[in-house]
This record gives structure tokens, sequence and C-alpha cells, in this order.
């Protein structure tokens, strides 16, 4: 049986996570601006999801630590220059590469509590979208556990 462990949305602007530069003794800074900020984000609405999925009565046991699939999708503010009457898909550097979204995001499942090691993450899909007419640039992400094929 598959389980639901998280299913929530992040609002924000989506960051990759990028090479940690050293500045000596040992202090480390995250090279993309504003990845910190995001991970941060994905973990306090992550965490607070599971709070309520605990509070509604599910006692799946947090961290998790069997295996799971992720499902990420993106949404990213559609460019001023960009068509107004077709869609495009976000396949510039401006959006950053979906592997590294991926860690950010994996990095931030982990801190929340949701999984105890991205080690588990079985398999998962990573999508990047532009916002449609309204919708709010963030995260949609979705963690269940996951079930051997037999």
């Amino acid at each position: 049986m598959t389980v639901i462990l998280l299913d929530t949305y992040v609002v924000g602007t989506p960051r990759p996570k990028g090479s940690l530069k050293s500045y000596g003794k040992g202090r480390m800074v995250e090279s993309i601006e504003g990845s910190p900020d995001w991970r941060r984000a994905v973990a306090e609405t992550s965490h607070i999801a599971i709070k309520e999925t605990e509070d509604g009565g599910l006692r799946v046991g947090y961290p998790f630590d069997g295996p799971v699939v992720v499902n990420v999708r993106l949404f990213f503010k559609k460019p001023v220059s960009a068509p107004k009457n077709r869609e495009i898909l976000p396949s510039t550097r401006a959006t950053g590469d979906s592997d590294k979204h991926a860690r950010n995001i994996f990095d931030a499942l982990q801190d929340a509590g949701v999984i105890k090691d991205d080690a588990q993450i079985v398999d998962h899909w990573v999508s990047k979208r532009y916002c449609r007419q309204g919708q709010v640039p963030g995260a949609q992400i979705l963690v269940v556990s996951a079930v051997p094929d037999n």
C-alpha cells in the first residue's frame, strides 16, 4: 500500500542548489543567491504540512525511513518578453537545472523531517513550467512511500 507522506505547495521562486564556496576558516557559502532561503522555505512548509498530517490522525512516523518516490513540479514567473498567446517551456539558464533543483528540495525534505536521508529516494520526477494566468510561482511537492515492483 502506498502512503502519501507529503503533498504541499511551496510559494516562492524556486532556486537550485549551487556549489559551496570556501572563504577560509571553515566558512562555506552557497554559490547561488537565494538558494539557502528557498531550501528553508521548502523545509518550513514541509514541516508544517507533516505536523498537520500527524494532527489529522495519520501516524506515519516521521521522519519516514523507508523507500520513497518524489514528484516535484516547479513553477516560474513567465518572462515579460515571452509570447502571450502560446505556452513556452522554461528551458533557459535563468530557471536552472532540474537536477540541482531536485538536490535542494531533497535536502529540504530531510531538514524538515519528512525523510531520514535523501538516499531513500528511489524514483523522482522534476518538471519546470511557467505559471499560467493567476498562478503563483513555487513548487508542488508530492512524497509517497515506494512499493517494490512484483
